[in-house]
């Protein structure tokens, strides 16, 4: 099966393409059944059409290419609840000659022009963190004007500056500026916020000159969020003025100790005031460090007392972790729920506390870009890249549909459950099939996105229900054994065609301009594993099934040690591969898995040794922005996360992939990592010299100039077409940043920790000078593989 191109035609792929007959079945394959969807791909032949869907009008499902149409009659009857329906007027022309499109089987996934009243203007409200150093937040207006000025003329924006109070500005007049000021240092609710800014109660629409009568008795043209709240064409120069006008925070800061940072009120305010405007908006938070004040405080003023650190969260010494996270939870259902999104830049050495924060961007959609300076090129492209056209979309509400005979358990993704209060009548049921306590699955079918982008995707997981009888058939004239000859033959159609169909339908705000519908409709073969296994077989994507199993470790991790979720991805592999493999009894050498199921065993290595469960060295908000880009990311993304790629260049050989290995790293070559995070460039100690030497400016060594530009031009390739912008490092062979290439790479050879004597596998070269051996504790991938097969032969 060509999975790459059912993700071309259909931003879609499934861990099982074909589906067994029965739940004992299918948790006998070990890997769950899950699908990894990403809505708004830009998919290979998409088609978008100028009318409205036609739905079931009993489960609200849409016309597809699997539904039976009756073209005397017109009508078709839904196959997800075998239910008729009359075809509209529009529709009565067709024929088996002359289909629409929605009836064709090579537009399973297709698009639809709502003839709906436009939406309001999406919303930009910045957040900018005063206390920062001066320098650095000279930078920060210079690239914070180049943003701005790529956001639509028809947009609204607003600006929020805080340090130990928050400060709301108004756009209004450019000669007299004027701010709000409420303290940071104190607890404010929604409703005290409102009445100290004069906000409306009920949401408005600012673009409208008339006012309906019940937002007249709340808000007045001259109201705060009249003035706080302008549209970009209308403010340019006051907004550019203010910005220019900014400056660092006055209040003074003692020796040894933090700045007073109210980033929780900060944060709490900004959505108040969005909450006061109807239609999507975005919170764009620039964070220059931790909070220290008020609610959503994660460390305190002395600098004495260290940031929590995974130790601290392990052992329960983070006394500001829990309130914080509560207190941010809450921001962050409020927001989703009014279809607004909060975008966090971290911009500093230290943590800022993502950790605590992570479900104001997760639940509604929202992105997290990490850099130490303002002066990286990655803050800038990323701020960029958050107002280039066509790179958003709003107020996103994805539904899935199931046939009969699937069910539909839930979604790991940064999404938030539309109706949390029917998703808690349903089974807390997790990919591996146990009951969890706390997870991030989100249970309802019906999920809310704020902000929606063209890579953004989510994990859906599925299971088979039990078959019910068919009430229809009329048995009262039938005798005994006629009766059984049917069942009998039905039940072998059955396992010969029986379909599964799941529906994904996506309503959004198409740039914030015009609504629009994404339907996507997949039919799946669901066979008995006992007669068909090697069907089963040929339809698994060891890819996607990988990164289903990192999320859901991922989800485990939320309330699991990392260790445990190690000790249970080694448990999953051992089952895993005794299902799958083929070997002889006690005879490790004999193992074998066939070529669809080979490289899942070094997914699964590398997934162990990864920045997502290897906490040793990284802070918790590290952490936790590795795993939040791993729930927002596709399948090829996110499989770098954990097993990067590396590409070498030499003078002896074309540009190519190479093994993640110990082997590849060459003194006479040039290698380009990728790990989705970080693009680094590394060179051997020879080139590294030739072109300290200059030798690449010399006219007779011009292949030797164009062998040091291939990495480079490569490298800009990935920087461009990534969200948020990776790191790019170039660096030398023996220097300290080459850290970050030996880090994860496989060592194959090493040195012994007992006599300090060279260790070689077989089928591989060693030099004589030993520059590729390392002393490490890390189990070598050979190792890993020797110990697995011993595990399998012997069960």
């Amino acid at each position: 099966m060509d999975f790459y191109e059912n993700e071309d035609k259909n931003g879609i792929r499934y861990s099982w393409n074909v589906f067994p007959s029965s739940k004992l079945e299918l948790s006998q394959l070990v890997v769950p059944l899950g699908a990894l969807y990403t809505p708004l791909k830009q998919t290979k032949n998409l088609l978008t059409v100028n009318y409205n869907p036609v739905s079931c009008r009993v489960c609200k499902s849409i016309l597809n290419p699997y539904c039976q149409v009756n073209y005397q009659n017109k009508t078709w009857i839904c196959p997800f609840c075998h239910q008729g329906n009359n075809l509209p007027k529009g529709y009565h022309s067709i024929t088996p000659t002359n289909l629409p499109a929605e009836l064709f089987h090579t537009y399973t996934t297709l698009e639809y022009k709502l003839s709906r009243a436009p939406p309001p203007s999406v919303c930009y409200l910045f957040v900018i963190d005063l206390c920062t150093e001066p320098d650095e937040f000279e930078v920060m207006k210079e690239r914070l004007l180049e943003a701005i000025a790529l956001i639509p003329e028809n947009a609204i924006v607003g600006v929020i500056t805080f340090d130990r109070n928050i400060r709301v500005h108004e756009l209004t007049f450019s000669q007299l500026p004027k701010s709000h000021i409420i303290r940071g240092d104190k607890r404010h609710s929604t409703k005290s916020i409102k009445e100290m800014l004069g906000l409306p109660k009920i949401p408005i629409v600012l673009e409208r000159k008339d006012l309906t009568n019940n937002n007249k008795s709340n808000s007045s043209p001259y109201s705060t969020i009249h003035r706080a709240l302008q549209k970009a064409s209308n403010c340019e120069f006051v907004l550019s003025t203010l910005i220019e006008q900014l400056q660092p925070s006055y209040w003074p800061v003692l020796v040894g100790q933090r700045p007073d940072r109210a980033v929780g009120n900060a944060i709490h305010v900004a959505e108040t005031i969005l909450s006061s405007r109807a239609g999507a908006g975005r919170i764009v938070a620039l964070l220059s460090g931790a909070g220290t004040v008020g609610p959503g405080s994660i460390v305190g003023f002395e600098r004495t007392h260290a940031i929590r650190s995974h130790h601290d969260l392990l052992k329960g010494n983070a006394k500001y972790t829990a309130p914080a996270k509560k207190f941010y939870h809450e921001i962050a259902e409020r927001a989703s729920q009014n279809s607004h999104s909060i975008d966090i830049f971290s911009v500093a050495l230290d943590q800022i506390g993502l950790f605590e924060m992570i479900s104001c961007p997760r639940l509604t959609g929202g992105c997290i870009c990490v850099c130490e300076s303002y002066k990286h090129e990655n803050f800038k492209k990323s701020l960029n890249k958050l107002f280039q056209p066509n790179s958003s979309h709003f107020d996103a509400r994805i539904q899935v549909k199931t046939s009969q005979n699937l069910q539909y358990i839930g979604c790991l993704g940064n999404c938030f459950s539309a109706n949390p209060q029917k998703a808690k009548k349903k089974p807390t049921i997790s990919l591996s099939g146990t009951n969890v306590g706390k997870n991030l699955l989100q249970k309802s079918s019906q999920l809310r996105i704020s902000t929606l982008t063209n890579n953004q995707t989510f994990a859906f997981q599925f299971d088979l229900v039990k078959k019910k009888p068919n009430q229809d058939q009329n048995e009262d004239n039938k005798t005994q054994q006629q009766q059984q000859q049917q069942k009998k033959q039905n039940k072998t159609q059955q396992q010969q065609q029986e379909i599964g169909l799941i529906q994904y339908r996506t309503l959004y705000q198409h740039n914030g301009e015009g609504w629009r519908v994404r339907v996507t409709t997949t039919a799946h073969r669901i066979v008995s594993a006992q007669t068909r296994f090697q069907l089963i077989k040929c339809g698994f994507d060891q890819e996607a099934a990988a990164v289903i199993i990192a999320r859901e470790s991922m989800n485990k991790t939320e309330s699991a040690k990392p260790k445990n979720v190690v000790r249970w991805l080694d448990k999953n592999l051992i089952s895993f591969s005794t299902k799958f493999g083929t070997y002889v009894q006690n005879q490790p050498r004999t193992f074998q898995l066939e070529k669809n199921f080979s490289l899942f065993p070094q997914f699964m290595f590398n997934l162990r040794k990864s920045p997502l469960l290897k906490i040793f060295g990284y802070s918790p908000d590290e952490t936790t922005f590795h795993k939040h880009c791993l729930f927002q990311e596709n399948v090829q993304n996110s499989i770098l996360m954990f097993q990067p790629m590396l590409f070498q260049y030499s003078m002896k050989d074309v540009p190519k992939p190479v093994l993640l290995d110990s082997s590849s790293v060459q003194k006479d070559c040039l290698l380009l990592l990728d790990t989705f995070f970080v693009v680094l460039i590394w060179r051997g100690k020879k080139i590294a010299k030739w072109a300290k030497l200059g030798y690449q400016e010399q006219e007779e060594y011009k292949d030797f100039k164009a062998l040091l530009q291939m990495p480079i031009r490569d490298s800009y390739n990935l920087l461009n077409d990534r969200f948020p912008s990776p790191r790019f490092i170039q660096c030398n062979q023996g220097t300290s940043q080459a850290r970050l290439l030996q880090s994860r790479v496989n060592y194959s050879q090493r040195y012994t920790t007992s006599n300090q004597n060279i260790q070689q596998l077989p089928n591989l070269q060693f030099e004589n000078n030993n520059e590729n051996a390392c002393l490490t504790d890390d189990v070598s991938f050979q190792v890993f593989m020797s110990h697995l097969k011993k595990f399998v032969c012997q069960n």
